[in-house]
């Protein structure tokens, strides 16, 4: 856990922060983490992701609790309903009026109390959670609400309109995400740019409409003493865009193995890297690893980051593959 924490604040470690991201279900993670605490003990950590804990009500609303967007918002019109109420108030009178889930508000705060009581429990079994809520980009916002076809359609035909209700949500949205974290007593945000990508938007969109808002709504979250950790579903040309965001204050997530070293050489100094690292099977397999661990060692790269690993991307931990993990700590730690 030490490592980890320091390399959250960019501080000199002593080698690579080892932390698996876990998504499994709750009782079968806990029987394991039970059985096998000598393993667990060997890694800084296990990034505990919240829907492990059976919902993905620490999701909502930041989009509706269905799995694609729906078409809520009708029309441009409807934007002003959403800067009328707030996202987390309009969220939670579309999710009455459709019957999406009619005690929502019971439900986050049922999720809430069992992070919590996760984290007070696991905390010192090295078992540290990755964050205590889970939103999305204003862009995201919108698009899950409207679909994201008709929201790149009003980016181009009212881009003030547009870019006057994300603000909006830039500007609310983060109370209602910071009190959940804190209630859930860990205190870091996964900000999903679902959506909301430069390669989905396209470059010219992304700097002017969606960037933005999505920038005012981290900051805001970082006013308020929540670590975001900026998840990316598609590989990024360039994150120099990330450093318009105050230093040393967010994480990035990277999904890739094959983008990991990108993003760390770009935000060296400046941002946290967690970053999914594929567990070699096979010796070609191995070697190759080996050298992407030692360009990391060669380029100074090891402050900053935390290396996760990629399995069924995020890992998940089950009763069959617990020798990988042994396999990849050795690896990492060169035993």
């Amino acid at each position: 856990m030490d490592r980890i924490e320091q390399a959250l604040r960019l501080e000199k470690v002593d080698r690579l922060p080892i932390a698996p991201v876990i998504t499994a279900k709750r009782d079968a993670f806990e029987k394991l983490v039970s059985e096998n605490g000598d393993l667990i003990r060997s890694f800084d950590g296990f990034l505990l992701h919240p829907r492990v804990f059976d919902s993905g009500y620490l999701y909502i609303p930041s989009k509706p609790s269905l799995p694609e967007p729906v078409p809520v918002i009708g029309s441009l019109d409807g934007y002003d309903e959403v800067s009328d109420l707030g996202p987390a108030d309009y969220a939670f009178k579309v999710h009455e009026e459709k019957e999406l889930v009619t005690d929502l508000a019971e439900r986050i705060r049922e999720s809430s109390e069992a992070v919590k009581k996760f984290a007070e429990r696991w905390d010192k079994e090295g078992v540290a959670s990755y964050c205590g809520v889970l939103g999305v980009t204003p862009m995201g916002f919108l698009s899950y609400y409207r679909g994201l076809n008709e929201v790149l359609k009003d980016m181009g035909r009212e881009s003030d309109r547009f870019l006057r209700v994300s603000m909006d949500i830039a500007e609310r949205y983060p109370e209602f995400l910071a009190e959940i974290a804190k209630e859930t007593t860990v205190q870091r945000a996964c900000i999903s740019f679902a959506y909301s990508s430069p390669s989905t938007v396209g470059k010219y969109y992304f700097e002017r409409y969606v960037w933005p808002p999505a920038k005012a709504m981290i900051k805001g979250l970082i006013g308020r003493g929540i670590t975001p950790i900026l998840q990316f579903d598609d590989p990024i040309d360039d994150y120099k865009f990330l450093k318009e965001l105050p230093p040393r204050t967010s994480m990035i997530h990277i999904g890739h193995e094959t983008e990991l070293l990108k993003a760390a050489e770009e935000l060296k100094g400046f941002m946290c890297v967690v970053g999914n690292f594929q567990i070699p099977l096979g010796e070609e397999a191995a070697e190759e690893s080996r050298k992407v661990l030692e360009r990391i060692k060669a380029e100074d790269l090891v402050t900053g980051l935390v290396l996760s690993t990629e399995g069924n991307s995020p890992f998940i931990l089950e009763a069959g593959n617990i020798e990988h993990l042994i396999r990849f700590l050795s690896l990492i730690s060169g035993k």
